[in-house]
């Protein structure tokens, strides 16, 4: 039995009000592995009674960082990607509190959670029936904005899961070398998270999908030349159930 410890980080710079609980605070999300080492993970955050969702990977540090509203609740979900398909870690609702007794700038909710898990069965980290490149997806230069034309490969994947429910996918974003590595893993991100939003506007539950972002840590070709880079600025579909 394995025990994964999940910190949130509250970082509050000012006492707050009950008056004040529609402010947005940030927050650190922390995940270590029972020997108290950062493990990599996909982050998903769900506010209840909203659709609204917020995702994104963990550094080498193991931390995700982002902002939450006061007075809200959240629920968390974990994927480490050292565990195989279908091990999601989900947690207990948490409310981020505007409590005028809390005094330090750092509040600190930590749950631990005993979960079983079996061996990694490949050197993958994420388990997939088949993958494949999104043809003719085009941004905006330097941007995350999808291009009109991107909209008939895009829809050709939304009705691909609407004639097929039982679809999930995971959305990865790659770049080329051009630019700083922690600048290409943003965008990266933030491109595959607006692919994401493309098919969640067009009618599909957000549930079955997910988007992050690999920056240029998986070229498909070199990047020495122009053509390379072209085929390595791309979007991934990973197949994880059909």
């Amino acid at each position: 039995m394995k025990k994964i410890i999940f910190l949130f980080f509250l970082f509050l710079n000012i006492v707050f009000s009950q008056a004040q609980n529609n402010k947005s605070i940030p927050v650190e999300i922390k995940v270590l592995n029972e020997k108290n080492q950062p493990n990599n993970s996909f982050i998903l955050i769900e506010e209840k009674g909203n659709n609204e969702l917020i995702e994104g990977e963990t550094d080498s540090l193991g931390v995700f960082r982002t902002t939450l509203k006061l007075g809200k609740e959240y629920k968390p979900t974990i994927t480490p990607y050292n565990f195989p398909k279908n091990n999601d870690i989900s947690f207990k609702s948490v409310e981020i509190s505007s409590d005028t007794r809390i005094k330090s700038v750092k509040r600190i909710l930590k749950i631990e959670l005993d979960t079983f898990y079996k061996k990694k069965p490949t050197t993958d980290s994420i388990v997939y029936k088949r993958k494949y490149d999104l043809e003719n997806v085009y941004f905006d230069f330097d941007r995350a904005t999808l291009r009109p034309e991107s909209n008939i490969s895009l829809d050709k994947l939304v009705k691909e899961m609407e004639l097929n429910p039982k679809m999930t996918i995971k959305l990865v974003g790659h770049t080329d070398s051009k630019g700083s590595d922690s600048y290409n893993m943003e965008l990266s991100k933030k491109r595959a998270l607006a692919v994401k939003k493309y098919i969640i506007d067009h009618g599909i539950n957000s549930k079955r999908l997910s988007s992050f972002g690999s920056g240029e840590t998986k070229p498909k070709t070199s990047n020495l030349t122009e053509e390379g880079r072209q085929k390595n600025r791309r979007t991934e579909v990973l197949v994880l159930t059909e």
